[in-house]
């Protein structure tokens, strides 16, 4: 028995210790949906504390990642993600991004800034504990959509020296909700024009109940590329209204004229 425990012992130690299933940029992820075609960040290696250090400085996730030729969505952050990446400074999670997982950040002591997208609807225990440089929290979760967090999400953050920087006309809300209310200085964001118009000519509106973008019309130039942002001043576009339907069924119909037409993932 004991020849067969040491054999099965061995055989572990010889297999691969890498848990993630891929790497791109420096970014590791683990895939959550093959049909769905969606993914989580992680850490690098069998366990959280296996690599030292392996996310620095300045991180910006990216809403989809592309790996063997496969595109994937990006909709979570894995628990224990970030866990105790000392040299992370900031981090942007992207509006694709649904959850923030369990200690994701928690024990990232230099990290100073974090951008929460408007599309987390859950933020787990711990998330950022201990992140004892952080001056700035900005989330984009609009007053409607606002969910209460437990205490320890950013517990020995200094709430009194780290700014909460939230909508604009939501500053109430946060005021009274759970976990973030425990926040000294909550700031409203500035306020965002209900309409933008772009270089070129595409205009857009401001959904003030899923305060994100949608498009609402576009140039009559046929020559040009057309290239639909992700964001607007840190808001997602996430929708054509109906005006846009017309012209998005004009442009299938006129496609040819066109040079390219970039849509983001967010649409």
């Amino acid at each position: 028995m004991k020849s067969l425990v040491l054999a099965v012992m061995g055989l572990l130690c010889s297999m691969s210790v890498s848990a993630e299933d891929f790497e791109v940029d420096g970014i590791y992820y683990n895939i959550t949906s093959s049909s769905n075609m969606t993914v989580e960040v992680t850490y690098r290696g069998n366990s959280s504390t296996f690599y030292s250090n392996e996310y620095s400085g300045e991180v910006n996730i990216p809403e989809s990642v592309t790996y063997n030729g496969k595109t994937y969505n990006v909709t979570s952050i894995g628990n224990f993600a970030f866990y105790d990446s000392d040299g992370l400074t900031s981090v942007v999670i992207p509006n694709s991004v649904t959850n923030i997982g369990d200690d994701a950040f928690s024990y990232c002591d230099c990290l100073t800034s974090v951008v929460i997208p408007n599309s987390v609807t859950s933020i787990g225990d711990y998330a950022f504990r201990y992140c004892s440089s952080l001056t700035s929290v900005t989330s984009h979760i609009p007053a409607n959509n606002l969910f209460p967090i437990k205490s320890d999400v950013f517990e020995s953050v200094d709430k009194s020296n780290c700014t909460l920087n939230v909508p604009y006309g939501a500053k109430e809300k946060y005021e009274s909700t759970a976990g973030w209310n425990e926040f000294t200085n909550i700031v409203e964001l500035n306020k965002v024009d209900s309409i933008h118009v772009d270089e070129q000519g595409v205009m857009y509106k401001l959904n003030t109940d899923t305060y994100a973008f949608e498009v609402v019309s576009c140039t009559d130039d046929l020559s040009t590329n057309i290239v639909l942002p992700a964001t607007i001043d840190g808001l997602p576009v996430i929708a054509i209204g109906m005006v846009g339907l017309g012209w998005s069924i004009s442009l299938m119909q006129n496609g040819a004229q066109y040079k390219k037409l970039y849509l983001p993932n967010s649409l």
